[in-house]
């Protein structure tokens, strides 16, 4: 059982909700498919988090309401995390139900309507929490750092334990430039990037440029954070190293797949090695090492 905040209007394509809903989601084993879908009371969900520390993970782009559910409730068993740790999934329309990833140009504003969205739910119902933190793959990088951004002008102040951002799908300078503002408001940022990510070397420099066709403010020609990593890091705030390895060939999806968990569990803590170091993982498991860093900067 897994507990999700959704923000989709329909489990595929069309926009944001006017509002967030709480499930508790159980799968199938076998075909993940879901087999319970209980929608959890604001008391319940305030009992569950009180005194916790709370992880947010965001799914990215092209993901449907059950990839999403699929694909985190899977990475959230591969987490080396203590009892002091809950894990919490978020589903939101990063997807088109007609236009499929070609859909990417509009898609940015949806991830920030997300955030807009999610700032103040989260200032309601998981203050009782003893920290916040996120993770989130692809574009899900906008949708967290806009909920921070958020959060950043609501009162009372409420402060970001640890952020990761896994093969982001934004700008490679937003945390000094246009969510330098999120990273003031982060006590650490962890970032995975990756040269052998086909999606963001080929995709998404084109998507930029309709991006910018679409809103004259967007920069056109920028490389992705999680391609070649970082234009600048804000000091003081940043865990380092973030480039994978080229020869473990992590490819944009390699950070959250639809896979068992890899036997034996990966040891942690678990940071980014150099050029040349061969994979701690069995190959089809990469992700994971994907969680096995993640949980390594949590601690």
């Amino acid at each position: 059982m897994t507990i999700f905040l959704n923000i989709r209007q329909r489990p595929t394509g069309h926009g944001v909700a006017d509002h967030v809903t709480t499930h508790e989601i159980t799968l199938d084993p076998v075909t993940h498919n879901v087999v319970t879908d209980h929608e959890l009371r604001a008391g319940d969900l305030a009992s569950a988090v009180l005194g916790k520390n709370i992880l947010l993970a965001m799914h990215g782009f092209n993901v449907n309401q059950l990839d999403g559910y699929q694909k985190l409730s899977n990475w959230s068993t591969l987490l080396d995390l203590d009892k002091t740790w809950l894990f919490i999934g978020i589903v939101w329309p990063g997807d088109s139900s007609w236009l499929g990833p070609l859909c990417y140009p509009g898609e940015g504003k949806h991830a920030i309507d997300c955030g807009n969205l999610l700032a103040p739910f989260i200032l309601d119902n998981l203050a009782g929490a003893n920290s916040l933190s996120l993770v989130s793959h692809s574009l899900g990088a906008r949708f967290l750092l806009q909920t921070v951004t958020t959060l950043n002008k609501l009162a009372p102040k409420l402060s970001v334990r640890q952020v990761a951002l896994m093969a982001g799908a934004i700008n490679h300078d937003c945390l000094t430039a246009e969510y330098a503002s999120a990273a003031s408001n982060i006590g650490n940022i962890a970032v995975l990037a990756s040269v052998k990510d086909e999606v963001l070397a080929a995709a998404f420099p084109i998507g930029n440029v309709f991006e910018g066709i679409i809103d004259a403010h967007h920069p056109w020609f920028q490389s992705a954070l999680g391609h070649l990593g970082p234009k600048s890091m804000p000091p003081g705030k940043t865990i380092p190293p973030y480039q994978i390895p080229s020869g473990w060939n992590f490819g944009h999806g390699s950070y959250l797949e639809l896979a068992p968990r890899a036997v034996p569990a990966l040891a942690i803590p678990q940071d980014v090695p150099i050029e040349g170091t061969p994979p701690p993982f069995l190959n089809g498991y990469e992700s994971s090492w994907s969680a096995a860093f993640v949980s390594s900067r949590l601690r």
